[in-house]
């Protein structure tokens, strides 16, 4: 045990330091809470040059709960839709996260879960994936990292593994309200990395607010900072922790 939480220590706080793409991409929490029910309804719009991505419209529907103080297990149910089409069912996701480290006793939140995606569009493949998330206070300031590697599987499975990074400052504006910055990039095939402008990299403000303990929203705009990249995604979040 002790090797394995050094282990995903390393792997957590690199993620801070050096932390996937879609218009309802977010940065994970690590954190786990027994017996609670987290209910979510995301969506995202891109604007980008391209007619195959832009005005994209994408839906994603998430179920998670806490089966134990270190172990939560969640669906996700994914939609998109373009101009040209109607709606689309995309992919069913089921996660399971475990977190390791308890900031109580161990000065941070640290967590990994793996997903498997099975992907309803003609000709995909399935991707599972692996997901390390750490957490940080530094005083009253949030900061929050994931890395994570997604493999292909199945019938048209082709590409080797992709690397994938994400980070989340966070701060207190007013008593329900905080502000900050996201940082999201798809660096591409881990065995041959492109340069930065063939990777998907994408920066922007984010802002959550908090109604109480069991209602939030969080929204935020996303610029494209790398030539691949959308040029621009705006995502919106509604939670319910129950």
């Amino acid at each position: 045990m002790t090797f394995l939480k050094t282990t995903a220590a390393t792997i957590a706080f690199l993620a801070l330091i050096v932390s996937p793409a879609l218009a309802t991409k977010d940065v994970s929490s690590p954190t786990v809470t027994k017996g609670k029910l987290k209910v979510e309804a995301r969506f995202g719009s891109e604007d980008d040059n391209l007619v195959s991505r832009d005005d994209r419209f994408r839906q994603v529907y998430i179920f998670e709960y806490g089966v134990t103080d270190w172990w939560a297990t969640r669906l996700n149910f994914k939609l998109t839709q373009l101009p040209s089409t109607g709606l689309e069912y995309q992919a069913t996701e089921w996660e399971n996260k475990f977190q390791l480290f308890f900031e109580k006793t161990d000065g941070f939140n640290g967590a990994f879960k793996v997903v498997y995606s099975s992907v309803d569009i003609t000709g995909s493949p399935d991707i599972f994936s692996l997901k390390t998330m750490a957490e940080k206070k530094f005083g009253a300031i949030k900061v929050r990292g994931n890395l994570g590697l997604d493999w292909e599987v199945g019938t048209f499975s082709g590409k080797t593994a992709t690397l994938n990074a994400a980070a989340q400052v966070l701060a207190p504006v007013t008593e329900n309200l905080s502000a900050g910055i996201e940082w999201f990039a798809d660096f591409g095939e881990i065995n041959a990395i492109p340069g930065f402008d063939l990777q998907d990299q994408q920066l922007g403000p984010v802002f959550v607010y908090k109604f109480n303990d069991t209602y939030a929203i969080e929204t935020g705009y996303l610029f494209g900072i790398s030539d691949r990249a959308s040029d621009g995604t705006f995502k919106l979040f509604l939670k319910a922790t129950l």
